[in-house]
C-alpha cells in the first residue's frame, strides 16, 4: 500500500492500467487517473508488452489496433517510458515469496521494488509483498 512518501515515485503500469489509461476508461482507478493527470511519470515494463503480445496471439485479448501501434502511441504521444527487464529484476523476482504465482506479475513486483516505483494495479495478490501500490 502506498503512503505519502510514495506519492512522488514513478508509476509502473500493469497491463490493465496501461490499456485503460490509453482508452481513458472508467475502469481505470481514480487514484491512478489522478496521478497520471498530475504529470507523475508513467512507465511500462517490457514484460507487460510481452504479456499483452502473448494474450493477443492466443486470442485472450482483442486490441483495437496492433500492439506495436499502442505502445508507440503511449511512448511517443503519451510520454510513457519503457522499463526493460534486467538481470537484477529477474533475480529479485526469483527471490520473492510465492504469494503470487503469475511470473509476469511477479516480474512487475520485482521491478517496482528494485526501481522504487509504485505499481499501478488492482491485483489484490500484490498486497502480500512489500511494494507500493496505487489504484
Amino acid at each position: 500500500m502506498a503512503d505519502r512518501s510514495d506519492e512522488y515515485r514513478p508509476l509502473l503500469l500493469d497491463s490493465q492500467a496501461f490499456l485503460w489509461a490509453l482508452d481513458d476508461s472508467d475502469q481505470l482507478g481514480a487514484n491512478v487517473r489522478a496521478a497520471l493527470q498530475s504529470g507523475r511519470p508513467a512507465w511500462l515494463s517490457s514484460a507487460t508488452v510481452w504479456e499483452l503480445g502473448i494474450k493477443t496471439a492466443i486470442g485472450r485479448l482483442a486490441l483495437p489496433v496492433p500492439l506495436r501501434a499502442l505502445v508507440r502511441r503511449a511512448v511517443v504521444d503519451g510520454g510513457v517510458r519503457v522499463l526493460d527487464v534486467t538481470p537484477e529484476h529477474a533475480l529479485r523476482a526469483s527471490e520473492l515469496p510465492m504469494n503470487h504465482k503469475d511470473p509476469l506479475d511477479r516480474m512487475l513486483i520485482a521491478q517496482a521494488m528494485t526501481e522504487r516505483m509504485t505499481l499501478a494495479t488492482r491485483d489484490a495478490k500484490v498486497e502480500g509483498y512489500d511494494v507500493a501500490t496505487l489504484w
